[in-house]
């Protein structure tokens, strides 16, 4: 539930999702997620967006390992060439065994 929330996030608000939860928590001009009013919205690392020719067309994520982890995975799978497949909207990865 926490990848498709992340991926959801991702798309959603076009940009990494650690990127939103580092503005959120900003001691000055920080904002509580809750007024986007969808319990989706999520700021932990771990969810990029997918653009392809400058539109965001899916978004990639990942939970399990560590934050740190799920961005490295996430990124991964968000620039990486993986032939013509063109991404979903959510595309939740468990961990590095499920690329494989």
């Amino acid at each position: 539930m926490i990848a498709s929330n992340k991926a959801w996030t991702a798309a959603r608000e076009r940009k990494a999702t650690r990127d939103l939860g580092q503005a959120a928590r900003h001691p000055t001009d920080g904002f509580d997620m809750a007024y986007f009013g969808d319990a989706r919205y999520i700021g932990w690392g771990g969810g990029v967006p997918v653009v392809v020719e400058g539109m965001v067309v899916g978004a990639v994520a990942v939970s399990g390992p560590p934050e740190a982890e799920d961005m490295v995975l996430a990124s991964t799978g968000g620039h990486g060439h993986f032939g013509n497949f063109i991404f979903p909207l959510i595309m939740p990865i468990l961990g590095a065994g499920a690329m494989q």
